[in-house]
Formats: C-alpha cells, structure tokens, sequence
C-alpha cells in the first residue's frame, strides 16, 4: 500500500445494511412529516397571534372538554379572568401527552420556574372597570365577549370589546348604563 493512501478498518456496507439504514431514514421522514401535520391540523398558524407554546382552545375546550374555569378560574371570584400559570397546565400534562414536544418543552418552563408569556388577547384600558365574576355569575357566556373561542385553535378577536359593545350589551339586558359603572 503506498505511503499516501489511507486504510481503514471500517467493514464494507453490506446491502442488508444499507436497506436498513434506508428503511430508518425513510421512517425518520415519515414520523417528522406525521409530527409537523399534527402540529398544522390542531395548531394551525393563520388564525389570531402565535403564542409562545401553542395552544388549541378547541382542543382542549370542544373536544376533551374542559371548563374555561379550569385554566381561568378568576371569573368566578374577581375582576380579572387570569392567564393560567404553569402549575395549571401541569396538573394534566404531568402525565397526559408526556412525549408531545410542545409539552416537553412546557415541563421544561415549569422545571426552571420560569413563566410563559402568553400574546395578550383582549384588553380593556385601565380607565374602565370590568368584573368578570359579576358577569359570570349572571350566567353570561364567555362566548359573548370572547367568541366562539372554543371552536378556535388560535384565539383571534372576533368584536372589538370597545364601549359600544358594552353599552349595548347593558341596554339590551337592561342593566345600568351610568358612566360610573363602568368607569371609577
């Protein structure tokens, strides 16, 4: 052998192992392409702002159906509806859809503490008073300001939440429309 070839020690491929490396590949393809069409089919990206973790309220709302007061049980008791916080989203996913990488990477935030910052959705300005748990407790829908959110996998504003809305809302269920309930 001359002194500038080189010689490895390495077997020759054999054809049974190029088919399995093949098959592996072909498998690997395959499960990537499963995985970003789950991802597009229950978490599509053309409707409402990209949160930093998807989350489908369909999924979780319509199809397993959870309760809004599940993960935002401020409606019940107080002004603020609440964005859930990791330890909410924990309760299931400590064991429910354990492998998903959303998930994964979900534990992770939780492990170091860390919170998500969700895309606000709607928001009042702070000049106006708004009480969840009043309306709540009035058997109002979320629905009814929020939209059909859980037929959405991604939220997105379906009426702007302006006074108009409100006011008419108060006219229509005749409750009061002084400046001051709305505005302290």
């Amino acid at each position: 052998m001359a002194p500038d070839e080189k010689h490895h020690d390495y077997p020759e491929p054999t054809r049974r192992g190029m088919q399995t490396r093949v098959i592996l590949t072909a498998a690997a393809v395959v499960a990537i392409a499963l995985m970003m069409l789950e991802y597009y089919v229950f978490f599509r990206s053309d409707i409402g702002p990209e949160q930093p973790i998807p989350f489908s309220h369909r999924f979780h709302v319509a199809d397993r159906g959870l309760s809004c007061i599940l993960c935002h049980p401020g409606v019940i008791n107080s002004a603020n509806a609440d964005i859930p916080t990791l330890e909410t989203c924990m309760l299931c996913h400590h064991t429910v859809i354990y492998y998903h990488p959303q998930i994964e990477r979900l534990r992770q935030l939780y492990s170091t503490g860390r919170p998500v910052a969700w895309a606000r959705i709607t928001q009042i300005p702070n000049f106006v008073f708004f009480n969840h748990s009043v309306h709540w407790r009035a058997g109002f829908d979320c629905a009814v300001c929020h939209g059909e959110i859980a037929q959405m996998d991604r939220i997105v504003l379906q009426q702007k939440i302006k006074m108009g809305f409100c006011w008419n809302c108060h006219v229509k269920e005749s409750f009061s429309t002084d400046c001051l309930i709305c505005h302290r």
